[in-house]
């Protein structure tokens, strides 16, 4: 991958050098106004991180009979799963979330969560889809977040998280994420993840290997307000993307 990276920067280059030249050797024939300036950007980063998930990157909450959710119970419970970043080298990145089914959020659902400091979650902007009958109705939704006394990473050393409103911000401003939550950036609640080494800290901090342990929590609409007649499949997707600080 190396020498082909170098093989297109020497390219891109040599590309950039002709085209100067070309045109330092037109401007000896035209007016001095008669000129274009080619910019050549791009971006060095320290190392590639790949992400991934255990169990196949699911979360089973298997089958259940409608009967059996209350006109007061309707929270299937709490699973948990290992995000994993694997890096090449050591790298400062952050963490954000994408809900492929956020118009299936329930409306009025409620979802009772385990993350530190636990709390019901009624915010649309803080919960994610569990897609929708084959008549369009909302089947639930679900919590995400970070079990952050958990994380493990290669340096060893405990840390915490921090958040912000908008990574490409000039200047970025980073605060204390108290609770671990993920939310989709898309939302109005939308942000990225990042690591600090302390509490006292608000910068990110840049790591090689990460075992992230996820929380999540979900529920479908009361009994009361269920209507299908037939199976139905759970159908919660979310895309967790990285993006390098």
């Amino acid at each position: 991958m190396d020498n082909i990276a170098e093989n297109k920067l020497t390219k891109n280059l040599l590309l950039s050098t002709l085209l100067c030249c070309l045109l330092t050797t037109a401007s000896n024939a035209i007016a001095e106004t008669d000129q274009v300036t080619l910019t050549v950007v791009g971006e060095v980063i320290p190392g590639s991180c790949t992400p991934s998930l255990d169990n196949g990157s699911k979360i089973d909450y298997g089958s259940f009979v409608r009967t059996t959710l209350t006109k007061s119970s309707n929270q299937l419970g709490v699973k948990n799963i290992n995000l994993n970043i694997s890096c090449s080298a050591n790298a400062v990145v952050a963490l954000y979330a994408t809900d492929n089914r956020k118009t299936s959020i329930a409306d009025g659902i409620s979802v009772e969560t385990s993350w530190v400091g636990k709390k019901t979650v009624t915010d649309k902007n803080s919960l994610f889809g569990l897609g929708t009958t084959k008549d369009g109705e909302q089947i639930g939704a679900f919590s995400l977040g970070i079990d952050y006394n958990k994380m493990v990473f290669d340096t060893g050393t405990t840390k915490t998280l921090i958040k912000t409103d908008n990574v490409k911000a000039d200047p970025v401003v980073w605060k204390s994420s108290s609770d671990g939550a993920i939310v989709d950036h898309n939302s109005t609640a939308g942000g990225w993840i990042a690591i600090t080494p302390s509490t006292s800290s608000s910068t990110p901090f840049s790591f090689k290997t990460a075992t992230i342990p996820l929380i999540v929590s979900a529920a479908v609409k009361k009994y009361s307000a269920m209507t299908i007649t037939e199976p139905v499949k759970i159908d919660g997707n979310v895309t967790l993307s990285i993006v390098y600080l």
